[in-house]
C-alpha cells in the first residue's frame, strides 16, 4: 500500500546468520495497517504526545538515478498524522532510525564511503521533502537516532545493518574496509 522500497535492514535480516534466530521484522507492529487503532488506544491511554520514526524507504524511492518522492508512502504519513492530531496527540518525528534504503547503499555507498557528499545531498533532499509535506503537523524534528549506534554498529563492528567491517573483502560498498565512517 505504502510501496516502500528495500532499506539496509530487510537486506540485512535476510542475511542467513545475521540475526538471532531468524527474525526479520517484516511485519513488526504493523502500524501500517493497524494505524487507527493504535491510535484509539493511544487516545485511550490519554497519550499527549507520540515519537515515532519515519521511513526513508517509504518516503522516496529509488529512479535508477536518485531518490524521488514515493507519494503513496507520504499520502500515509500525512494520514497517519492528520489522525495524530485529530485525536490530540502531539508528533515528534525522527528522520533517521538506521534504514537506510538499500538503492543508495548499492549506488552512492551509504554513510560508509570517503566521498559522503552523495549521500549527504540525498539525505538534504529527504528532510527538505519531510519538512516540506509533514512538517506543519510535526511539533518537534530529531535528525538521527542514536548515530554512534548505527555508524559503528553498522559500518565498524559489522552486527547491524548493512554488515560493514573493517578491511572487508570482496566488491560493494561495505569492500575496503573504510575506517572513518562516522563522519556524517
Amino acid at each position: 500500500a505504502t510501496n516502500r522500497s528495500p532499506s539496509i535492514w530487510d537486506v540485512f535480516s535476510h542475511t542467513k546468520g545475521a540475526v538471532a534466530g531468524g527474525d526479520t521484522g517484516d511485519v513488526a507492529d504493523d502500524v501500517i495497517h493497524r494505524w487507527r487503532d493504535d491510535i484509539a488506544l493511544m487516545s485511550e491511554l490519554g497519550l499527549k504526545h507520540y515519537r515515532f520514526s519515519l521511513s526513508w524507504s517509504r518516503m522516496m524511492s529509488w529512479d535508477g538515478h536518485s531518490m524521488v518522492p514515493n507519494e503513496p508512502g507520504i499520502a500515509w504519513y500525512s494520514d497517519f498524522l492528520d489522525g495524530l492530531l485529530e485525536a490530540g496527540i502531539t508528533a515528534h518525528v525522527t528522520l533517521y532510525h538506521w534504514d537506510l534504503p538499500q538503492a543508495l547503499h548499492e549506488h552512492r555507498g551509504g554513510w560508509h564511503t570517503p566521498d559522503n557528499e552523495r549521500i549527504l545531498t540525498e539525505f538534504e533532499a529527504y528532510a527538505t521533502l519531510a519538512f516540506e509535506r509533514l512538517g506543519s503537523r510535526v511539533a518537534t524534528w530529531f535528525t538521527f537516532n542514536e548515530p554512534w549506534t548505527f555508524t559503528v554498529s553498522g559500518y565498524s563492528a559489522g552486527n547491524h545493518a548493512p554488515g560493514c567491517v573493517p578491511a572487508q573483502a570482496g566488491r560493494g560498498p561495505c569492500a575496503g574496509g573504510d575506517v572513518t565512517p562516522y563522519v556524517v
